[in-house]
């Protein structure tokens, strides 16, 4: 009779067993796809604030009990409670950029989760939007927009109608540079200063080129450098980032307002165009010395 006690006892522990592997098992699916989606919003460049907000719907969708998430710039790290167990993993993605209808797609999906949803279908819809939702408007319409900005910006601040139209285009150009470079996953700063660099480099030649055949008068170089590459401030980031800080969440918005996306960015076309300003008066310096006002000395 004791044997057969034991032998039900060991088979209790066994299907016991058997059901928490199975229940572990389950829980890690359900965490990976939460995950997914707090990855993919992340990189999609909103604040950490909607991260884990998008993250505790979807997973209060997945029956889980608690979910604990630490955001910065591009990586997460999620503790998750189901019952008696727990599963703490980390995510990184590289390379965020801004994608608003990626971030509203996602967000209607977490809004939309009933407590019916499932694993297989959150990673299903997540394909979907992976395959078919991508950026709103195509590269003419952001350069347009790039330069639209900064022209206006040029505008407030008094410069003649032509000059703006100089800037205009110099920062259409850069933020197809910038674009190119982005869209082949180059570094960030370097996309950066290449853009800042061909933005000035634009607006040098075209002001100057105008100047010398007359049509406008001696161009403001120093804020037209300015000007010109105010496309590369990362406003989306940055006011992110003061979301976070005014909700309290100062490491995710201490790690974004000091990341890549913001203040690297602009130190970086800043310091771009500071050299290429010095190293163009430099030249201009030295041209000068071997010419006068009727042409080059013979």
């Amino acid at each position: 009779m004791s044997a057969r006690i034991r032998i039900m006892a060991e088979e209790s522990d066994t299907l016991h067993l058997l059901q928490l592997v199975e229940a572990e098992h389950r829980m890690g699916e359900d965490a990976d796809a939460v995950l997914r989606l707090g990855a993919m919003i992340m990189a999609a460049g909103t604040g950490g604030y909607r991260v884990i907000r998008a993250m505790k719907r979807a997973a209060r969708a997945l029956g889980f009990d608690r979910v604990e998430a630490v955001i910065s710039v591009n990586n997460i790290t999620c503790s998750f409670h189901k019952g008696e167990l727990f599963r703490t993993i980390v995510v990184n993605r590289d390379n965020p950029a801004v994608d608003a209808s990626r971030i509203e797609a996602l967000e209607n999906l977490s809004h939309h989760m009933g407590s019916s949803y499932t694993a297989e279908e959150l990673h299903r819809e997540l394909d979907q939007i992976e395959q078919r939702v991508g950026k709103r408007w195509p590269v003419w319409v952001q350069a347009l927009a790039a330069g639209l900005a900064c022209s206006g910006f040029a505008v407030l601040n008094h410069y003649p109608f032509l000059e703006a139209v100089v800037v205009a285009l110099a920062a259409a150009v850069g933020q197809i540079v910038r674009h190119s470079c982005a869209r082949r996953h180059l570094n960030q700063l370097g996309t950066t200063a290449m853009a800042a660099v061909v933005a000035s480099l634009m607006y040098l030649f075209m002001a100057k080129g105008l100047a010398m055949v007359g049509i406008i008068d001696s161009p403001t170089f120093t804020t037209g450098y300015v000007a010109s590459v105010l496309f590369l401030i990362p406003g989306f980031p940055l006011f992110s980032s003061l979301l976070d800080l005014s909700r309290f969440d100062l490491f995710s918005g201490l790690s974004r307002l000091g990341g890549a996306n913001s203040f690297e960015s602009v130190a970086t076309g800043v310091i771009a165009v500071v050299i290429l300003a010095l190293l163009l008066d430099l030249a201009l310096i030295l041209l000068g010395r071997f010419t006068i006002s009727r042409g080059i000395r013979v």
